[in-house]
């Protein structure tokens, strides 16, 4: 007994043979079909490029969202860290506390913040998260629990 195809499997069956037919035809082939049937060539081409082009730009923008995401995701959870305080200054006594229980730290930490002058508040947030997502903070969190 024979299957009887079902209407997909016979729509796909008819996508494949105007695929097959397309690859194996020349392009003046395609071309003299296409302006026998009245198309116009030139905005053809014009819709092939455009969906071409914006098939090309959301592949980028999914990468890019997809990168997003990710950077998010790390931040977010870096930002929500129990304990990182919330106001500037509080946030400038921990690092330079940090520095002082652990000084090994602070070598790294100058080379790129030139002996922290003038510290804008993204770079101690910066520094903040960094070391947080090291475990510094929470290694210092768990000396202090102990003393």
């Amino acid at each position: 007994m024979s299957k009887n195809p079902t209407p997909k499997e016979q729509l796909n069956s008819i996508l494949e043979a105007l695929a097959e037919s397309l690859l194996e035809a020349s392009d003046e082939q395609i071309l003299e079909e296409a302006t026998e049937a009245g198309e116009d060539i030139k905005k053809l081409e014009s819709q092939v490029k455009n969906v071409l082009l914006r098939a090309a730009k959301a592949f980028r923008k999914q990468r890019l969202q997809e990168a997003r995401a990710i950077y998010e995701k790390e931040a977010c959870t870096t930002r929500k860290h129990h304990l990182l305080p919330t106001s500037f200054q509080e946030k400038l006594d921990l690092l330079t506390h940090i520095i002082e229980v652990q000084p090994q730290i602070k070598a790294v930490l100058t080379e790129q913040y030139r002996e922290f002058k003038e510290l804008a508040e993204e770079d101690v947030d910066s520094c903040l998260d960094e070391l947080a997502r090291l475990g510094v903070l929470d290694e210092l969190h768990k000396k202090e629990k102990n003393d």
